[in-house]
């Protein structure tokens, strides 16, 4: 029995792990398209006529899920600590998917805004939930892979509304972007059946015996799901007292500076991701680019990030986390920049895959670092209190894109040379997270 290490991953079958894998992925594949959905229609948005309120409207509009996501996150997250994830999991998507239908049925701006906000609640608790599950049914030297895997659906959920978008708008205009936004609800039910219940979550509850059982039934021996379910550090024993909360266990036991860091970071990845995301078919647009080519450079960018998770998972599994992702945010800041100059159709296609890359796949990466840095008893809520902190940035990020959009007349020059500051902050945020003790994970 002594032999006996790792952690639940390292012991349920692989068919576990790849269920999970799936299922999670097609839940963050959901909510890129939700995302998504706001770059791919905002051309369209702008030229109607009870949506005519000018860039900077139009980018407040873009950040109204963006909002209730700042909301979402933490909160989902502390709710995941104590309720079941799987079922959490299906409610948030059956929220931002039914929010779909309201926005493709608005006729004006605060309707439109009132249930992207209320939809970005619901969205704010899919990572969170998604992350917590693919980490805890992965094996620990895997983790940073399988996570990248997992989120490789957001990129290719963008991706895809980016792709329909080419010929839905010209046949049934931008509501028909949101209707098809509404399908996932009906994934939901399935979520909450097909996915296991957390072993954790049992074993720390005191519910040792469904554990076990849990562990047997997702292909751990038995001899295995007993020692860790006995193991299971008590939630009552967690890091902190209770009464302190989540959030202050996340700047005790020496963690504030990684705390500090990580927020910083996330949040300005996040303002590159959201920001270029929401405007890339717009700036394109007013360079006189036909509307189906700028929406083919918003694929490329959204392909670039999700294939580039993975790769940038398996460079972290393999170089460490803060190598890699400050190498790549850096990368994303030299890709902006550069993008910004070319006069070339074909290497502005590919720029914009590289910044997919150093934006998009970095930050998912950046997510899985977090997730993995902490330890299980606060991990659900740490991941949920960084997304929400992020979200500040990524509600700027449209908004921010809007105004220099306005300011500068569509100078993509000047639009880049700034998000490319953004991308070199992030890089240096990175590189003062610390090591932790005893920590599985590469730094």
């Amino acid at each position: 029995m002594s032999t006996i290490n790792g952690a639940i991953g390292d012991h349920v079958s692989p068919a576990t792990t790849r269920r999970v894998l799936l299922l999670c992925g097609l839940a963050i594949l959901a909510e890129g398209y939700d995302v998504g959905v706001m770059g791919a229609a905002i051309l369209s948005l702008s030229h109607d006529p009870a949506f005519a309120i000018g860039d900077v409207g139009l980018g407040l509009l873009a950040s109204c899920a963006l909002a209730g996501m700042m909301i979402g996150a933490p909160l989902m997250g502390m709710i995941g600590e104590r309720v079941e994830r799987r079922g959490l999991l299906a409610i948030c998507v059956a929220v931002f998917s039914a929010s779909m239908i309201g926005c493709a049925l608005s006729e004006s701006p605060w309707q439109f805004g009132l249930f992207r906000f209320l939809g970005g609640i619901g969205m704010g608790g899919v990572i969170p939930l998604s992350a917590t599950l693919t980490i805890e049914y992965s094996p620990l030297a895997n983790r940073a892979r399988n996570y990248g895997l997992m989120y490789s659906g957001y990129g290719f959920g963008i991706m895809l509304v980016a792709v329909v978008a080419i010929s839905v708008i010209p046949a049934w205009g931008w509501r028909g972007l949101f209707w098809l936004g509404a399908v996932p609800l009906a994934m939901a039910p399935f979520l909450w059946r097909a996915l296991p219940q957390s072993f954790e979550q049992l074993a720390r509850a005191g519910h040792t015996g469904e554990a076990i059982a849990a562990g047997v039934r997702l292909g751990a021996a038995p001899a295995a799901a007993e020692w860790l379910a006995g193991h299971a550090r008590p939630m009552a024993a967690a890091d902190t007292a209770p009464e302190v909360g989540e959030r202050n266990a996340l700047f005790s036991a020496g963690r504030a500076r990684a705390t500090i860091a990580f927020w910083s970071a996330i949040a300005i990845g996040l303002l590159l991701v959201y920001g270029l995301g929401s405007w890339l078919p717009r700036i394109m647009r007013e360079q006189g680019m036909a509307v189906g080519s700028s929406l083919g450079m918003l694929a490329a960018f959204s392909l670039s990030g999700a294939l580039g998770g993975i790769v940038g998972g398996w460079l972290a599994d393999r170089l460490g986390n803060r190598r890699t992702i400050a190498a790549s945010y850096a990368l994303a800041a030299f890709g902006i920049v550069a993008f910004g100059q070319s006069t070339s159709i074909g290497m502005t296609y590919a720029l914009a895959a590289l910044v997919g890359y150093g934006t998009v796949a970095t930050t998912l990466v950046l997510t899985a670092w977090i997730t993995a840095w902490y330890p299980a008893s606060i991990r659900t809520g740490a991941v949920g209190w960084a997304l929400g902190v992020g979200r500040i940035g990524a509600i700027a990020g449209p908004t921010i894109g809007g105004v220099l959009l306005a300011i500068t007349g569509g100078d993509v020059v000047q639009i880049t040379g700034a998000f490319a500051a953004f991308a070199g902050l992030a890089a240096i945020a990175v590189l003062f997270v610390p090591d932790r003790a005893g920590a599985n994970d590469k730094p």
